[in-house]
């Protein structure tokens, strides 16, 4: 079935399982008719432009039209602790995923992760953070991480890594 230039695949009956597939318009006002009904797909009707929750849940809009920031945020570094009763021990555990990209620059994509998990019994209380973040530049993918350790309120072990890694045209 064809409607308003786009085609419909599907069993016939109104309950059925519709995939939309856009067909090529023949005519160039028919092309901007259609672009323009997806122009601002991640735009909400009724609701002032960025930023915003778009519909794809979770992505978080911002910036003007062409220049937008793409971001999902999910999880928390602030650990939720339960009790394990074999070990006797209270256990922690905390992450956080942050993705982003801007839709004018490839390479403003950027990864990061950081966890938490902490452990106690009695006086003992460890914590141990974890944080890692990828992102690149037109020549190089760039990683940094760090890893960093307490025994209560004393840092006993810490280290960064700084890696910068060719692209060779990838």
């Amino acid at each position: 079935m064809v409607a308003g230039g786009l085609a419909f695949a599907g069993n016939g009956n109104t309950g059925g399982d519709y995939r939309c597939l856009v067909r090529h318009a023949a005519r160039a006002s028919d092309r901007t008719r259609h672009a323009a009904a997806v122009r601002n797909v991640y735009d909400v009707p009724g609701e002032k432009p960025a930023p915003y929750r778009d519909r794809l849940g979770g992505v978080s809009i911002t910036g003007a039209p062409g220049h937008r920031t793409f971001t999902i945020d999910d999880g928390s570094s602030e650990p939720t602790e339960g009790f394990v009763p074999g070990a006797d021990t209270w256990y922690g555990e905390g992450y956080r995923l942050r993705r982003v990209i801007r839709e004018d620059d490839p390479n403003s994509a950027e990864i990061e992760a950081e966890a938490v998990n902490t452990y106690r019994r009695g006086d003992w209380h460890v914590r141990l953070h974890a944080w890692s973040r990828g992102r690149s530049t037109p020549t190089h993918f760039l990683c940094e991480e760090s890893f960093t350790a307490w025994d209560g309120d004393k840092q006993i072990f810490a280290k960064t890594w700084n890696k910068a890694i060719p692209r060779n045209l990838m």
